[in-house]
């Protein structure tokens, strides 16, 4: 049976717009309310075709301040896994931030959301489990299954942290500068003619 609790999973930012091959960062975020949490099981169902782990053998995350240890794993395309533990008892406390900040890749253009997947009494569902002697699981599987992002991958790749399309586009002060030197270009060359015809009539 569902823990009637507001604990919960997002993630942050919760609409994104990217280029294809760009790095996407996405905070993995945790609120637990008044509860102490000992560790969180988080999993992540996400398009593969839009999106990909930077690095599927060891996925690139970076481990937020709420937990000791955070680790990461790809369970099959589209399906990420990632665990977080606190050991020191110190540790063992009221837990709202970041869990961790995982790295996507941007595959093609399209569209994808980015999903928690928590379903009651399922082995692969995710959970955040209570400090206490029952070790709860205090999910809100209908909070955390709300809480999704979106993101957007446009049909183009960044050059140097440009977008191509920007690339692409005319700078206009220089456009008028050489249009400028252009028409004084020809201004003086038109001059040299006249000038030359004068010299050879005399």
């Amino acid at each position: 049976m569902e823990q009637s609790t507001t604990a919960s999973f997002s993630f942050e930012p919760v609409n994104i717009t990217a280029s294809k091959d760009d790095l996407i960062p996405v905070d993995v975020l945790i609120y637990s309310g008044t509860d102490p949490v000992i560790s969180v099981d988080t999993w992540i169902s996400y398009d593969p075709s839009v999106l990909s782990i930077a690095s599927p053998e060891s996925p690139e995350i970076k481990k937020g301040e709420m937990f000791e240890n955070v680790s990461a794993k790809v369970i099959s395309p589209g399906n990420l896994y990632v665990y977080a533990i606190n050991q020191s008892p110190s540790l063992k406390q009221v837990t709202n931030g970041k869990i961790a900040t995982i790295y996507f890749k941007a595959q093609k253009s399209g569209q994808t959301e980015l999903r928690f997947d928590c379903i009651p009494f399922n082995t692969q569902t995710s959970q955040i489990i209570k400090n206490d002697e029952e070790l709860s699981n205090i999910i809100n599987c209908t909070t955390t299954r709300a809480h999704t992002a979106t993101v957007t991958i446009n049909n183009q790749s960044n050059v140097l942290g440009i977008s191509a399309s920007n690339a692409m586009q005319p700078r206009w002060g220089y456009v008028i500068v050489s249009v400028l030197l252009l028409i004084l270009t020809v201004v003086l060359f038109m001059r040299y003619r006249k000038l030359m015809n004068k010299l050879k009539t005399k």
